[in-house]
């Protein structure tokens, strides 16, 4: 099979180009023997089928950066019968380099000079003609945003595979001269509103704040919007539960009933659950990076995460964790260093997600004065930090870079009005890979659960001979120095499909409803108590979702690692709160 191969440095858009001519947001895969991740897709073209490649952007190939080096190696191991070496317009001088030390390797190039559309509105004049007739290969004039130019590639690579056209030799001795003949831009390049908007977002004292204000309001959309569609689906799954599967199983044994309702129908509808949250935070995250302002974000928090071994998109993240850890993990793949990358998702579980914040919420309500209760739940929220910071600072001991992390230069992207088309379909690409990559583990593992729970047949859930109890009754020893009850302990198995579920947990065990379970949790630990229950929820085990998107992004060793790591992290943590408060105030 013949194939095609989009090249060229970062953040000139040769995804959106590959979205294009493919026709579909295709996933991201291990690229075989490489570390470093290609988009990767098949078309019907020139009457035949082709396989089409979205490398990573890279900015030179003499380069001693790791990134550089890793690319330099995927160039040499990858064959293509066309590389589409994609240029930004705007961006052409510094480009030219790299063009010509691809061209150097005498690989069948075309010429995509991307982003004529920005170009032409700051008054840039590119002659791809002229440069096509001195090279003599293809150049073309593309628009990845409004597909202006993009229907002339298809025709450009067919007739390219049927005759190759070779490179003018005389014409790479005197490269340096292509810019002056092919590239004209005002002597003065500016972009007004990018300028004031820069001097607004990047200024060193306003910066900042305008960042922490732009997250909550990303935070609160993800949650006013997906909320409202969680709540409906949960409407959704009672209403089919009740109305219709309830009546259908009416005739089947309790045990098998529940197995299906209760377990496998449960495990389904936790898996739809996250579908809302998944989407719209990639909505908005895609919107955000081709607004321009991400890139503008990453470089705020950069300094300070640099610190830790990471960079400015993983204090991003860890932000937009604080709404759902699942999306967070997933949106970590726009980070392209694999080391930074996998630091920063084993410290993502440990952001303070609206799960937790329930279940503390209720907790400190129940025990403490209202002015307590808010100092409670800040100082959860303080310590979900020091986690965070804390695995990436051990994290980066165990995977030491394998070259000194230095600052790199590159072009900050024009802004732009958001293209909601390319948002949606990311958005839409991101759920599909969420439901089909994670479904397997979340309804496995609530199904197992609810075995644990209903298992020998006859018990009930929370009954003392069921398994669960059993094995909480093994793990009480394990928490008795942290001054948890038993019931307690069943409890946090409950919150292993989700944090809020360990409410439900405990209306179970403590046989009350909603309204007296407020009550129930006061008179049955003390306050000291509910702060270490409290520590351990925060740090524990994800729950099975965030899990399933570790294993999913990571593989089983990323997942194993984050579940030894939050088990023990929250036993430590757990235990120190415990017997520091019950020291100090008995």
């Amino acid at each position: 099979m013949q194939r095609i191969a989009f090249i060229g440095p970062p953040n000139v858009g040769k995804s959106s180009l590959f979205a294009r001519v493919t026709g579909v947001y295709v996933p991201v895969g291990n690229w075989a023997g490489m570390t470093v991740s290609v988009n990767q897709a098949k078309v019907l073209w020139c009457g035949k089928m082709l396989e089409v490649l979205d490398l990573p952007g890279f900015y030179a190939l003499n380069g001693g950066s790791e990134d550089e080096k890793i690319a330099q190696q995927l160039v040499d191991k990858t064959r293509a019968d066309v590389w589409l070496v994609v240029l930004d317009a705007v961006h052409l001088p510094k480009q030219i380099a790299l063009l010509h030390a691809l061209l150097m390797r005498h690989l069948p190039v075309v010429v995509l000079i991307n982003q004529i559309d920005e170009a032409k509105r700051l008054g840039i004049q590119i002659d791809s003609h002229r440069l096509q007739t001195q090279l003599g290969i293809p150049v073309l004039q593309v628009s990845g945003r409004d597909g202006g130019g993009v229907s002339a590639i298809q025709e450009t690579v067919c007739q390219f595979l049927v005759e190759p056209k070779q490179v003018n030799q005389p014409a790479l001795a005197r490269h340096s001269q292509w810019l002056d003949e092919v590239w004209h831009a005002p002597s003065l390049l500016s972009d007004s509103v990018s300028e004031r908007l820069d001097a607004l977002f990047l200024h060193p004292v306003w910066g900042l704040p305008l960042f922490a204000l732009m997250m909550v309001v990303l935070f609160q959309a993800v949650f006013w919007l997906g909320g409202g569609m969680q709540s409906w689906l949960a409407d959704g799954f009672d209403w089919l539960q009740q109305s219709i599967l309830q009546p259908l199983l009416a005739g089947a044994s309790p045990w098998i009933s529940s197995l299906l309702l209760d377990g496998l129908y449960n495990g389904v509808a936790t898996l739809v659950s996250f579908v809302p949250l998944v989407g719209i935070f990639f909505f908005l995250l895609a919107s955000l990076n081709d607004s321009g302002y991400l890139a503008r974000m990453a470089f705020l928090a950069d300094g300070l995460m640099a610190r830790f071994g990471l960079e400015g998109r993983s204090l991003v993240l860890t932000v937009m964790g604080m709404g759902c850890n699942v999306p967070a993990i997933l949106g970590a793949r726009i980070i392209p260093d694999r080391r930074i990358r996998l630091l920063t998702q084993m410290m993502l579980p440990f952001s303070l997600c609206s799960a937790r914040l329930q279940v503390f919420v209720f907790i400190a309500a129940a025990l403490f004065a209202p002015w307590q209760a808010a100092f409670v739940v800040l100082a959860m929220y303080a310590m979900s930090v020091l986690a965070a910071l804390l695995t990436a600072w051990l994290g980066q001991k165990v995977m030491p870079a394998s070259v000194s992390l230095h600052p790199v230069v590159i072009e900050m992207p024009a802004y732009r009005i958001p293209h909601w088309s390319m948002a949606l379909r990311a958005a839409i690409h991101e759920v599909r890979e969420f439901v089909r990559r994670a479904s397997g583990l979340i309804i496995f593992g609530v199904v197992a659960l609810w075995l644990l729970l209903n298992l020998p047949i006859g018990v009930t859930a929370g009954d003392t001979s069921s398994y669960a109890a059993q094995l909480s009754s093994w793990l009480a020893p394990i928490f008795s120095p942290m001054g948890l009850p038993h019931l307690y302990v069943l409890a946090l198995l409950f919150g292993l499909v989700a944090k809020e579920v360990v409410l439900g947990g405990l209306m179970v065990l403590l046989g009350v409803s909603d309204a007296g379970l407020a009550g129930a949790v006061a008179s049955s630990i003390s306050p000291i108590s509910a702060i270490a229950l409290m520590v351990f929820v925060l740090l524990y085990t994800p729950c099975l979702a965030t899990l399933s998107v570790l294993r999913q992004e990571g593989g089983w060793r990323l997942m194993l690692s984050s579940l030894a790591w939050s088990l023990s992290l929250a036993w430590l943590a757990a235990v120190f709160v415990y017997q520091l408060l019950h020291w100090l105030f008995g």
